[in-house]
């Protein structure tokens, strides 16, 4: 849907009543919405989409504020119908669009996701913070996020396979075991997080937990990565699997949510305590916690990646993490239908393999697949 949206007058972002109609202006809104127009796609004389005869009764929003129709503000170029915006889809106000612009609306509505521009703004002042936000600012802005996506999901939609098939293959007796866990998990952690989303915070899901815990199981790690914890999902499933193994460690690395008050807290959330004995977090942002993390002499054997969804951000983890790759090592990749990153990747190794995960996709490669696929009769 193409939208066009004219600022209109200052008052009505101010929230301050609407003038009365005039006969002088119903008159001129008549004549707009009957006008014909070679890009008219209504039609000479054709009501706008809210059956409307006047731009100056547009139609009242769900909070009881007057809206205004796309194209009825002063200096609109349009002279078409105001129910239209300039490639005939369906107008839609300013306010639709952004309900938090009005009086007093920075105090009282809510951002998606619990953002606040005030709490955005006390967070870019924070040292600390700045120079994370700024770079991912930057990266969006200059090398977009939606431009591969097509034919990123595409491809891994092609390759997808059901995750509990293969599961079972590989091992079935520690694939249950993963499966018994990830549903006494959540059933640990939902409470929790409903709670919380009840007061406006969303910490989201885990997807595929239950893979994870396979696969740290199944190779035993001395040494795990992973970047991007938000709740504790993924970071849960590999601490539980390596209390299991009786051995391994997990440097974790996050980037506080700065559209939340206090973000620190937050993160890792449902992480019990038992299980954090083998657990390192930092909180810098990737770029500086793997700056901290691997040392020349480290080796990791398994690799969790849900940080920077960006092609930027994917290249630069995996360059940084490769001289650091173990022999056996595999790295599983979530949300891999964002970008053509993941296929780039796995096309040059030996084995991969694509589930699909509650309509996204999670990809797994790596130098130590194939030994662990040859569990498989």
């Amino acid at each position: 849907m193409v939208v066009r949206l004219g600022p209109g007058p200052r008052r009505r972002l101010r929230g301050t009543p609407e003038r009365p109609p005039s006969k002088r202006r119903d008159d001129r809104a008549r004549r707009l919405c009957a006008r014909s127009d070679p890009d008219d796609v209504l039609g000479a004389g054709a009501p706008c989409r809210w059956g409307h005869e006047s731009l100056c009764d547009p139609p009242a929003l769900p909070d009881g504020r007057a809206g205004r129709a796309v194209g009825a503000g002063r200096g609109s170029r349009s002279r078409r119908c105001a129910g239209r915006n300039s490639a005939g889809a369906p107008a839609v106000s300013f306010y639709e669009i952004f309900p938090w612009r009005s009086r007093g609306a920075y105090e009282t509505t809510p951002y998606p996701s619990g953002m606040n521009i005030r709490v955005v703004a006390r967070n870019a002042v924070r040292p600390s913070y700045l120079p994370v936000m700024t770079q991912k600012i930057w990266v969006r802005l200059s090398h977009g996020h939606n431009r591969e996506r097509k034919a990123a999901r595409a491809w891994a939609a092609r390759h997808a396979e059901d995750m509990n098939a293969w599961g079972s293959a590989v091992d079935p007796v520690l694939w249950r075991e993963g499966l018994d866990w990830a549903a006494a998990f959540a059933d640990f952690a939902r409470p929790r997080l409903d709670r919380l989303a009840a007061a406006g915070v969303n910490l989201g899901g885990g997807g595929g937990v239950e893979l994870l815990y396979l696969l740290t199981r199944l190779i035993r790690p001395a040494l795990a990565l992973e970047t991007g914890v938000a709740a504790g999902w993924s970071t849960s499933a590999i601490l539980a699997a390596m209390r299991a193994n009786e051995s391994g460690l997990l440097l974790s690395s996050d980037f506080p949510f700065f559209r939340l008050a206090d973000p620190e807290r937050y993160i890792g959330y449902v992480v019990p305590d038992d299980l954090k004995r083998r657990w390192t977090l930092r909180t810098k942002g990737d770029r500086r916690n793997l700056e901290e993390f691997l040392l020349p002499d480290t080796r990791v054997d398994l690799v969790h990646y849900d940080s920077d969804k960006t092609r930027n951000g994917r290249e630069f983890f995996l360059r940084r993490v490769r001289p650091h790759l173990t022999n056996r090592h595999v790295i599983v990749m979530d949300d891999i239908q964002d970008n053509l990153v993941f296929r780039e990747y796995a096309e040059r190794q030996r084995a991969f393999r694509v589930f699909e995960y509650e309509g996204k996709y999670i990809g797994v490669a790596g130098a130590g697949l194939p030994a662990l696929e040859r569990r498989r009769p």
